[in-house]
């Protein structure tokens, strides 16, 4: 086993929250959808909601169980949920 395998083992057995900012960029999108697929960490995308839903649905990125904080309305999301509707 690799030392990146290895790492990737252990963040699986505790994944920890990471804060994405920029949460409506492609990169960052499909970033967290991979890091949360693998149970690598729990990410939490911060910007505008309904932005972030049209860019993860423009990019194809799946982002359901994915947590979406919204500072303009103080809470999770414009739509007051997780990022596509499930999740924590």
């Amino acid at each position: 086993m690799s030392m990146i395998e290895r790492v990737y083992e252990k963040a699986k057995k505790d994944p920890k929250r990471i804060v994405f900012p920029e949460g409506d960029e492609k990169r960052t999108l499909l970033a967290a959808e991979k890091l949360n697929k693998a149970g690598i960490c729990r990410p939490i995308l911060v910007g505008n909601a309904e932005k972030i839903q049209a860019a993860a649905a423009a990019a194809g990125a799946d982002i359901a169980g994915i947590s979406i904080l919204d500072p303009e309305t103080g809470g999770r999301g414009a739509l007051g949920r997780e990022g596509g509707g499930g999740g924590e």
